[in-house]
């Protein structure tokens, strides 16, 4: 009799587990099916990713949306019974997900089977191709599935929890945060590169977005910036502005680190604040000044951005793809020659080249040739210009006029793609951002002397008056008489 109640008392714990699920007494195993992932992201790729699927839990259904979920194997039922209160029972464990959220059982499920290997589940595999990855043929579960890819890393949400009854799609959450720069004020009509005088400030833009956060409890975001002749100056961080869905961020959420005067970053302290405005536009603008070291040096402006990109890995980071911008500067080079004779190279020729800005011409630079007959105006920028000779070499007259050419540029990207003068004077040298010209200077001619034979025309002169005065008495004595 005792017995007869023991397995009546089993019985109706096995029912009431049942209700429990709302399962009715005609409860299936389901039949299982495909789980296709779907990138819809045009920012990562799947295409050739490996992904693994996890069965936690094996599944039956009434076929009317009612499931009960039971231990996948002896693995899973351990590492439930050693919690605290100990979980042994299917029902148990759903309740104990429906109370931390799935959110955080995919953490925790995937720290259990990939980190620490406490729960050993051999996955099913699948690969994508273009823009699905297809798990085929799945018996029906509840199942983890986690990006395996070791390539190129993306920025993952928790991990996908679903279950397969029938065939299932899932939309994958993927974000590939980016990041570019542009200069703002350029005089060449090019936001990735333009040309400048030394010493000009350069106005940069970075432009990024607030990524996808679903999954995580904190995320790290920093922006860092690497400058080659350009420089921070003194006080550059009161021009500084950082705003987000167009709205200025005050200086108090974000740190600045400066290194020298050539590098920052920007740390943001509490970027899970902005989970709400995911694809909201991050700019950020600062000025840096044009300090080239040579007269046709590069400037390059370079940035990326660390963020996080996993959040079942703590501290996991990876970088955007970095992103540059181009300051460049050009040489003017000028040849003094002997107008008679060009391999005559003349020292001594002062020229100043002067700028026109703003309506009226500056003077830039002066320079005196030497022996060679050769100087050189460098970091110089796009713009009108005039050479004037104030100096002539010893022997030799000033130009008349000042030499007036133009410098314009062009850009391919970042590259410098044509380099032209008005003046048919100057040849231009592309890659060695330079312009030449020689220029011309003649001699003066010698003026008429005063002494030699000017002195013998007055003697002849006054020799011609003596002689004439003689014949004359002569011819008056005759006549008279």
């Amino acid at each position: 009799m005792k017995t007869t109640k023991r397995i009546l008392a089993i019985v109706l714990a096995f029912v009431l587990s049942l209700s429990v699920f709302a399962l009715s007494a005609s409860a299936v195993v389901a039949t299982g099916g495909t789980i296709t992932l779907n990138n819809t992201m045009t920012s990562v790729s799947i295409d050739g990713r490996t992904f693994n699927a996890y069965k936690i839990f094996d599944v039956t259904t009434d076929g009317a949306g009612h499931y009960a979920y039971t231990f996948s194997n002896a693995s899973v039922t351990a590492y439930f019974a050693a919690k605290s209160p100990t979980i042994t029972t299917g029902a148990g464990a759903v309740a104990y997900i429906n109370t931390i959220g799935a959110e955080a059982f995919a953490k925790e499920m995937f720290k259990a089977i990939v980190t620490d290997a406490t729960v050993v589940i051999t996955p099913a595999t699948a690969t994508g191709v273009g823009t699905q990855a297809v798990f085929s043929g799945l018996a029906a579960g509840y199942y983890l599935i986690y990006d395996a890819f070791t390539g190129t890393a993306a920025t993952k949400s928790a991990c996908i929890l679903t279950t397969n009854d029938q065939n299932v799609t899932i939309n994958l959450k993927w974000d590939v945060p980016t990041i570019s720069k542009t200069i703002t004020n350029g005089a060449d009509g090019s936001q990735k590169a333009t040309t400048a005088d030394g010493g000009s400030v350069i106005n940069f833009n970075l432009t990024s977005k607030v990524p996808d956060m679903t999954g995580y409890n904190t995320y790290d975001f920093t922006i860092k910036d690497t400058m080659t002749d350009l420089a921070l100056q003194a006080g550059w961080q009161s021009n500084l502005v950082v705003k987000i869905n167009n709205v200025v961020i005050a200086p108090s959420a974000y740190t600045v680190t400066q290194t020298g005067s050539n590098y920052f970053e920007i740390a943001f302290t509490n970027f899970m604040q902005y989970k709400a405005l995911v694809d909201d536009a991050i700019v950020v603008t600062f000025p840096a000044t044009f300090t080239p070291s040579t007269n046709t040096a590069v400037g390059v402006n370079d940035v990326y951005a660390t963020y996080s990109n996993n959040p079942l890995v703590s501290g996991s980071h990876t970088d955007t793809p970095h992103d540059l911008v181009k300051v460049y500067c050009v040489a003017v080079t000028i040849t003094k020659v002997d107008g008679q004779n060009s391999n005559t190279k003349l020292s001594g020729a002062t020229f100043e080249l002067d700028k026109f800005v703003g309506g009226t011409w500056v003077a830039k630079q002066t320079l005196t040739t030497d022996a060679t007959g050769i100087i050189s105006f460098g970091k110089l920028g796009s713009g009108q210009y005039r050479l004037v000779e104030t100096v002539a070499p010893s022997g030799y007259n000033l130009l008349v006029n000042p030499i007036g050419f133009t410098i314009t540029a062009t850009f391919s990207g970042t590259d410098l793609a044509t380099l032209t003068s008005s003046n048919p004077l100057f040849t231009v040298d592309l890659g060695g951002r330079t312009l030449s010209a020689t220029v011309q200077d003649n001699a003066g001619s010698i003026l008429p002397g005063t002494g030699g034979i000017g002195v013998t025309v007055f003697y002849i002169a006054g020799l011609s008056i003596t002689v004439g005065a003689a014949l004359f008495l002569i011819y008056r004595k005759k006549r008279t008489a």
